[in-house]
């Protein structure tokens, strides 16, 4: 045989194994694409949490199906302290995402909105009492003053609703029942202080 004719069925050969490899690359990519998939599982979130996953707000004890990848998940909730982390998912693998949470600590609360109170600096709770699932808690304020506080969790973040302030609503009747009686009784308790 000639061996430029061998030459080109050698090459012809090589192309054709070549494009072979190319469609059987192709499928494969094809077949990833619809169902190629990882699981991104939540455990350990409390019910009332807000949970987002890359911005997306999810439920509390979500299974996803998502992406090969890394996602931050973001939980917030009115008894435990913000968290934010990064879940790396894999592809056909089903990643169980479970932090470890903090419970809140009213006092940061408080101080992150009302600040230092002139030269008894940041204030302190006595007396604390969670309510409603811990969505509001009631306490006094101190050092330097005896004065009762009712907070509320709503919309990712605390707001106070009860404080003998200046700029503070001092409303008791707004206040849930059983959040206004405990104000009534710590009122009671340190009238005089």
């Amino acid at each position: 045989m000639n061996p430029e004719v061998n030459n080109i069925r050698v090459v012809q050969r090589t192309i054709l194994i070549l494009c072979a490899v190319i469609l059987v690359i192709s499928i494969w990519l094809a077949i990833l694409t619809q169902v190629g998939y990882g699981h991104l599982q939540l455990s350990n979130v409390p019910s009332a949490s807000v949970v987002t996953v890359n911005g997306h707000k999810v439920a509390y004890n979500a299974n996803l199906k998502v992406r090969p990848g890394s996602y931050s998940v973001v939980i917030t909730s009115s008894s435990k302290t913000p968290y934010e982390g990064k879940a790396n998912v894999g592809l056909f693998k089903t990643t169980t995402f479970k932090p470890t949470l903090k419970d809140r600590d009213p006092n940061a609360i408080v101080s992150s909105i009302v600040g230092a109170n002139g030269q008894y600096g940041a204030p302190g709770l006595s007396d604390v009492k969670w309510f409603n699932d811990n969505s509001w808690f009631a306490a006094v304020v101190g050092p330097g003053s005896s004065t009762p506080i009712a907070m509320q969790f709503t919309n990712g973040s605390w707001h106070i609703k009860y404080y003998l302030g200046d700029t503070y609503p001092q409303d008791i009747s707004v206040l849930p029942a059983n959040v206004a009686q405990y104000i009534q009784t710590l009122e009671a308790k340190y009238a005089g202080f």
